[in-house]
């Protein structure tokens, strides 16, 4: 079975959403049996003895008696030309006696030939792309119109910025499109982004929507803000909860995306820990997107040398311009 790279929380959702849709499949169809059999003996006759055909068939695989074999076979074709035939008598469909699966293709196991089925990819992209929602919205936002489409460059002035040729909206355009081919050529050998400047320019809404498109591709991607890192972190260590298993969930996923570096309590476990976070991707080769408020001197303050040269060394930066654009939203909202 080929391993995908979601957390483990991701596989044990899928695995238990799976198992509801088998359990539920066969138990519709345990009623369907009850029902129609209740009023047709022949079939239920049929039905039991075509089941038991099934087993012995496998003794004859495992027996290597092929002869065996062949005559089981040719009864369990008779035997199941009759029970069709009953059930079109009845305008019923051939399969109505077995349990209903939602995928052809690997009849609801999750596996074609030891290897994962395209369902089960699909379930991990939703619950990767649920988690990641659920993650930016606990922090008041709404991640469902958070977009590369949505967002929107007619917040940003056509003034020149002080001491550039170049206008905010100019600048902001670079971002955007820098963002965009990004997020549309992501692969494990991409280049972390550092996105640097001031509350309410889009720093959140261009890394969401970044870590949305590469969740389509088929890479796991997980955000966290930077309070609720260490939050988790300081759980799971002095609680002696999950022990290592967020940490472990930070490290390992194929893209990291740390919002509001410099925001949480500052202290010795947190500056340790953010160090452990990017010094092990970094060790990986594995991109992290860090956003921040803060300049490169208040974060070394904050975390130290070595923090800031994981931070410069193996992250593009981008420096966003204009003003809050949160408020020019609410300003245009009522007006």
């Amino acid at each position: 079975m080929n391993l995908l790279p979601y957390s483990d929380e991701v596989y044990k959702t899928v695995e238990r959403k799976l198992n509801s849709e088998r359990q539920k499949h066969e138990k519709e169809a345990c009623l369907r049996r009850e029902s129609f059999f209740a009023t047709n003996e022949r079939a239920a006759h049929i039905y039991n003895e075509i089941s038991e055909l099934a087993l012995h068939g496998a003794r004859a695989v495992l027996s290597g008696d092929n002869s065996l074999l062949l005559r089981l076979r040719e009864k369990r074709e008779k035997l199941s030309k009759e029970l069709t035939k009953i059930l079109s008598d009845s305008d019923l469909r051939a399969d109505f006696l077995e349990a209903k699966c939602n995928c052809r293709i690997c009849s609801d196991s999750g596996l074609v030939f030891g290897n994962v089925c395209v369902c089960v990819r699909e379930l991990l992209k939703k619950e990767s792309m649920r988690r990641l929602e659920a993650a930016f919205e606990e922090g008041g936002l709404s991640a469902k119109c958070v977009s590369f489409g949505d967002f929107s460059l007619d917040y940003y002035s056509d003034e020149l910025v002080p001491g550039k040729r170049v206008t905010q909206r100019e600048i902001m355009k670079y971002i955007f499109d820098f963002c965009w081919n990004y997020a549309k050529n992501f692969n494990l050998e991409s280049r972390g982004l550092l996105l640097v400047g001031e509350t309410g320019l889009g720093k959140t809404h261009i890394s969401l929507s970044i870590a949305k498109e590469v969740l389509k591709k088929g890479y796991s991607a997980v955000y966290v803000s930077a309070p609720n890192m260490i939050s988790v972190l300081e759980r799971e260590k002095f609680g002696k909860l999950n022990l290592g298993k967020s940490e472990s969930n930070f490290i390992k996923c194929d893209l990291l995306i740390i919002d509001d570096l410099g925001a949480e309590f500052p202290s010795s476990f947190s500056s340790a820990s953010v160090y452990n976070i990017l010094n092990s991707r970094v060790m990986r080769m594995a991109p992290t997107i860090i956003s921040t408020n803060f300049s490169m001197y208040e974060l070394e303050k904050l975390y130290g040398a070595r923090v800031i040269s994981r931070i410069i060394g193996y992250n593009t930066r981008l420096e966003f311009v204009g003003t809050d654009i949160r408020q020019k939203k609410v300003e245009k909202e009522h007006f």
